[in-house]
């Protein structure tokens, strides 16, 4: 039912988009189609990579149902992620068949909507898509973590939704935006969770060396505070019974 009532939003938006273009091939270079496929590739790309563990395993937390994972020889945060990966993988089947459908709508109202070429630049693609699991991944372990100190900790789960939709491009393509707006994307490393992905995937972007370090910078030093936090966690914890 989540992924049938997720069709909504995008059949609006063919609507929408449709109202804009009336009589316009192209808006700041980028064709209906264009735009289309964006936020098709957008749903893709959420599937793939964004994460929903917060709620329930900040639960966990304060109710102190972890002992297992702190008495044995089994990461508690590597659990989180193979958890978090199996339930992307088994979540993208699921959706296979809603983008099927989404695709036939699509073009329905706009005939000759086609997907981008996945293979044109697959390397790069699944490259950058892994660097979004990490980010979306570890954005979401920090506020789990929280729970160690603050007990509603998982309501900051709503101001990770709504930077991530803010300075990631995932409301609408990047080139739409305020210009102050596509400034802040440019600076923060929310744009290789969906703009610089779905531009791979238009042949609208090519990595460049400073990308590769980028990433990489970001992710080691949220790995590195993320050891440290969990280092201090621990301390914190406590449970009753077994």
């Amino acid at each position: 039912m989540w992924l049938l009532m997720d069709l909504v939003p995008y059949i609006t938006m063919i609507f929408i988009w449709q109202a804009i273009y009336r009589g316009a091939a192209t808006i700041q270079d980028y064709s209906l189609i264009q735009v289309m496929q964006y936020y098709v590739m957008v749903a893709v790309i959420d599937r793939l990579t964004v994460v929903h563990f917060e709620g329930w395993r900040a639960e966990q937390i304060r109710d102190g149902k972890i002992d297992f994972y702190l008495i044995r020889p089994f990461s508690y945060l590597l659990e989180i992620y193979t958890s978090s990966v199996a339930s992307k993988f088994f979540a993208f089947l699921l959706f296979l068949p809603v983008l099927g459908l989404l695709v036939f709508i699509i073009n329905f109202f706009i005939p000759g909507f086609s997907l981008p070429d996945f293979f044109a630049n697959a390397p790069q693609f699944l490259l950058v898509l892994f660097a979004a699991h990490l980010i979306q991944f570890i954005f979401g372990l920090w506020i789990v973590l929280l729970t160690f100190w603050l007990e509603g900790s998982n309501g900051l789960e709503h101001f990770k939704w709504v930077t991530v939709a803010l300075f990631s491009g995932s409301i609408m393509p990047v080139i739409f935006l305020p210009e102050l707006m596509r400034n802040i994307v440019e600076l923060l490393p929310f744009k290789y969770l969906f703009v610089v992905p779905v531009m791979l995937l238009q042949g609208q972007y090519s990595l460049v060396p400073f990308d590769y370090l980028y990433m990489t910078g970001v992710i080691l030093g949220m790995l590195a505070l993320t050891a440290f936090v969990w280092k201090k966690a621990r301390l914190q914890y406590s449970s009753v019974g077994g």
